[in-house]
């Protein structure tokens, strides 16, 4: 064989592994552009609340109300308006959403 069939072979045999393993039935352990979901609290958080500080500047419609409680995973979520009264016990895992007077939430936390 001469230089140049022996080097288009050689490109051959290293384009068709590179192929094969390309092929691999496993998945990437990690890929570009995929994001993975978020579903760890922070540390200490036993309402949700940080899953779900994006509601804030939300006003607290039946679909925010209903996403709040599903996403923190919250034993219970109490809905505070302005002068409203509610009990002072604490408990960790019940969320509080406090909404101002136009029924938008404020703050989203434990208690």
């Amino acid at each position: 064989m001469s230089g140049r069939t022996i080097h288009i072979f050689a490109l051959s045999v290293l384009a068709f592994t590179g192929l094969a393993a390309c092929a691999s039935s496993e998945p990437a352990p990690y890929q570009i552009g995929r994001r993975e979901p978020i579903s760890l609290r922070d540390d200490g958080d036993m309402c949700g609340q940080s899953l779900v500080q994006n509601y804030v500047g939300l006003r607290a419609n039946d679909t925010v109300r209903e996403e709040v409680t599903r996403r923190s995973g919250a034993a219970s979520v109490r809905w505070v308006e302005p002068g409203m009264a509610v009990t002072m016990d604490f408990r960790a895992d019940r969320m509080t959403a406090d909404l101002d007077e136009d029924g938008v939430v404020v703050s989203l936390r434990c208690g």
